[in-house]
């Protein structure tokens, strides 16, 4: 049987790594983009603290959240080894990709994260269909 260690407790699963993931995310918005003004660094970390604890008692956000998470980490894993075999098929030219298979990337990639949205939200094939 194997140990529990502390990354797989209930606790630091269930609240720390989701208390971190907000406030470092929420941080990060508030302070690229200046909405609460110039060199307001304790301000930002406070607002962020409150979303934070708002996150962690949400139950179905957090699920969300980690279900995206889950699913980005392994496009992060595909999209990786897609570049590699790029680099290893076009050499040099990888970066002068033709306008018709960048757009066919993309169309990918939106479709891709409309599925894995629908998917972290949880909603069934009935649910879309019958509106």
């Amino acid at each position: 049987m194997a140990q529990e260690t502390i990354l797989q407790s209930w606790i630091f699963v269930d609240y720390i790594l989701p208390f971190l993931l907000m406030f470092v995310v929420v941080f990060a918005i508030l302070e690229k983009s200046k909405i609460l003004g110039a060199e307001k660094k304790q301000l930002n970390a406070f607002v962020a603290l409150a979303i934070s604890l708002m996150f962690i008692g949400a139950t179905y956000q957090k699920d969300v959240a980690r279900n995206l998470i889950l699913f980005i980490v392994v496009a992060l894993v595909f999209i990786l080894v897609a570049l590699l075999m790029f680099g290893f098929i076009f050499g040099e030219g990888v970066n002068k990709i033709d306008g018709w298979f960048k757009w066919v990337i993309i169309f990918v990639g939106i479709v891709s994260l409309i599925i894995a949205l629908i998917w972290a939200l949880g909603i069934q094939w009935p649910q879309i269909t019958d509106t």
